[in-house]
């Protein structure tokens, strides 16, 4: 119900103004004020939608009610529809200066009223939402920009975790070259490789979700995301609603984008608890490996018999109605219409699903919980899953230039390409390997740099260092940096850009493939 104040100068020209409005507006509240003073404190008090003023009244005059009421961070916004015995043009100009919205002689004409005051109305309405909008912009900017902070602080962790990583995985590798298999040595490098490729993969899952991008799908085990997300939800659920667990540690991978698998099962998670946020219950995420015969996959469009993993999440909440769980993945179903939680987040994730080559299916009865089950394409990769040094790795006789800041880092690049059968020389700044370079260009066949280094980045190097040999091949290297992508690097002319850390046999097949290649369009030597 709209709220209207007349302040005017006559009881009873309040009375019967307050009479006309209640016969020509039923659904709206007429509040009177016989003075400017009892009028601003109303105004103050109840916040009317639209404010009726006389230019003359007791106290203070119009005008400087329109001037308190215009300064009050409380009452500015308020429509008024000044009126008085007869308003010249100059009090329409002041008037409209000090923020009046609309005139009216003192001799109303019902009809004008009411239309005049369904404008005042209409306008506040709009500003009202105008403003609303303006918060939740300001709220989002606000959420932007500390996102943009996070992702700051977390790139800049980043970039020296990941140089710490490449140590650790790259000199355990070393390490185990150099012992027999089958020792107690052997086994307990194993596990510290194996840990650091775990470390690895949950740096680049946190800078991706910290991010907010979306990256190019590749082969993701799931059940490190999953594990990563019950932490996070762990903290923010209440503590009447107990997460269970069984994740498969030796689930499969699937071809993902980890970004998109976080948020999907989040949305799941937190849809389930809302179903709880009363009595509480059991939040039951598992994990697990699944063939899917063609009896489940006829019955699916686009699904194909095969290698699955199957992500299942239940509760113990109110369950949701048959008829609902029809419409609970349609873009336009939102909880409010009374299945508590039934639809936030559900056709955000039915798109994830979808978009993964996946499907996804529900079952819930009223006041039994509800089970989403989701099935999403696994990897099924040929041959032992164990680290095994003995691979044959790619070898070769040319000349690298090996350039990182960390002197740790550049002796890691000559330890693992001088076993190969490379000649490398390493360089721990930036400008005396340009200088090096300058001097004999023709002496080095590939350049492998660091992206983050003093005095000059390992972007601005290859460009120098490709003014004074266009041919020369480049592979930069970098922890973290928005300063540079895949794309921008290939423009530049650098023929590869890889993130650290980088394994020994990673890093030997990139180095042979780009040593391969006679230029960036691929063209074989």
């Amino acid at each position: 119900m709209s709220k209207i104040l007349a302040i005017y100068n006559e009881q009873e020209n309040l009375t019967g103004l307050a009479a006309l409005l209640k016969n020509a507006m039923p659904d709206c509240a007429v509040t009177t004020a016989p003075s400017g003073i009892e009028g601003i404190e109303k105004a103050k008090a109840e916040f009317p939608d639209t404010i009726l003023l006389d230019i003359e009244i007791p106290e203070i005059e119009g005008f400087e009610v329109i001037e308190r009421l215009k300064s009050d961070e409380n009452t500015k916004n308020i429509p008024i529809i000044l009126a008085g015995g007869t308003i010249d043009s100059k009090s329409h100009v002041k008037g409209l200066e000090l923020g009046a919205n609309s005139f009216l002689d003192k001799l109303i004409d019902e009809n004008l009223l009411v239309a005049h005051i369904n404008a005042s109305l209409r306008i506040k309405k709009t500003e009202d939402l105008l403003r609303e909008e303006k918060e939740k912009l300001e709220a989002l900017l606000r959420r932007a920009q500390k996102n943009e902070a996070i992702s700051a602080l977390t790139g800049g962790i980043a970039h020296d975790f990941n140089n710490i990583l490449t140590a650790i995985l790259g000199y355990t590798e070393i390490a185990m070259g150099r012992t027999q298999q089958e020792t107690l040595i052997h086994t307990n490098l194993e596990e510290v490789l194996k840990a650091g490729y775990r470390a690895r993969d949950l740096v680049q899952q946190l800078l991706t979700f910290s991010r907010q991008t979306d990256q190019d799908k590749k082969p993701l085990q799931i059940s490190l995301v999953v594990k990563e997300a019950l932490k996070m939800l762990r903290a923010a659920l209440p503590t009447t609603i107990e997460i269970r667990q069984d994740i498969k540690s030796g689930s499969g991978k699937v071809m993902a984008d980890p970004t998109q698998i976080h948020q999907m099962l989040v949305n799941l998670c937190s849809n389930a608890a809302r179903s709880m946020h009363e009595k509480g219950g059991i939040l039951e995420v598992i994990l697990s490996d699944i063939e899917l015969d063609s009896r489940f996959t006829d019955q699916h469009q686009g699904l194909k018999p095969g290698p699955y993993v199957k992500l299942t999440v239940s509760d113990t909440g109110d369950g949701i109605s048959r008829s609902t769980i029809q419409k609970i993945l349609d873009p336009g179903f939102t909880s409010e219409t009374g299945e508590n939680g039934s639809g936030l987040g559900l056709t955000v994730v039915h798109g994830i699903v979808k978009n993964h080559g996946g499907t996804l299916t529900v079952y819930s009865e009223r006041n039994s919980g509800t089970t989403f089950n989701i099935f999403l394409p696994r990897i099924v990769e040929e041959g032992s899953q164990d680290i095994d040094l003995a691979t044959s790795l790619p070898r070769g006789n040319e000349r690298v230039l090996f350039v990182d800041d960390e002197h740790v880092l550049a002796d890691l690049g000559e330890y693992m390409l001088k076993p190969l059968g490379y000649t490398v020389t390493t360089k721990t700044n930036s400008i005396e390997a340009l200088e090096t370079f300058s001097v004999q260009p023709q002496s080095f066949d590939l350049v492998v740099t660091d992206m983050t280094m003093p005095c000059m980045t390992g972007l601005e190097l290859a460009e120098k260092l490709l003014q004074i040999r266009a041919d020369i091949p480049i592979i930069l290297c970098s922890g973290f940096s928005d300063m540079v992508t895949h794309d921008k690097a290939r423009a530049t002319g650098i023929r590869e850009f890889v993130m650290k850390p980088v394994d020994l046999g990673e890093m030997a097949k990139i180095v042979r493939r780009v040593l391969d290649k006679k230029a960036p369009d691929g063209e074989t030597q």
